[in-house]
């Protein structure tokens, strides 16, 4: 599957999307975080590229996992890269770092 970081459809004001790039900060996130040389590979060539990226399936779980734990990437970029990846991966990408919006009680 191909994933590109370099124009990450984000949410930059309640309501208001903008293309970010965010390819090297996440790639090198990622990789001080994994003790996977695959995975590690794949983050080299994120930081390296200017475009897409391919990325083995094996790699996408454990990705997006490092993803939603990480301190250090905000919240919309974490939702940005999921629904990037979820649209694209054959496989179903279930998190929960990031939980849906809670319904409001009824009175």
């Amino acid at each position: 599957m191909k994933i590109d970081l370099t124009k990450l459809n984000t949410e930059v004001r309640f309501g208001e999307f903008a293309p970010i790039n965010c390819a090297k900060f996440v790639s090198n996130e990622i990789m001080g975080m994994t003790s996977s040389l695959e995975l590690e590979e794949v983050c080299r060539a994120i930081h390296d590229t200017d475009g897409e990226v391919e990325m083995p399936e094996e790699q996408v779980a454990p990705f997006l996992e490092l993803v939603m734990i990480s301190d250090s990437i905000l919240a919309r970029v974490k939702r940005a890269i999921k629904e990037q990846l979820d649209s694209t991966s054959n496989l179903t990408l279930k998190s929960t770092m990031i939980a849906p919006p809670k319904k409001k009680a009824k009175n």
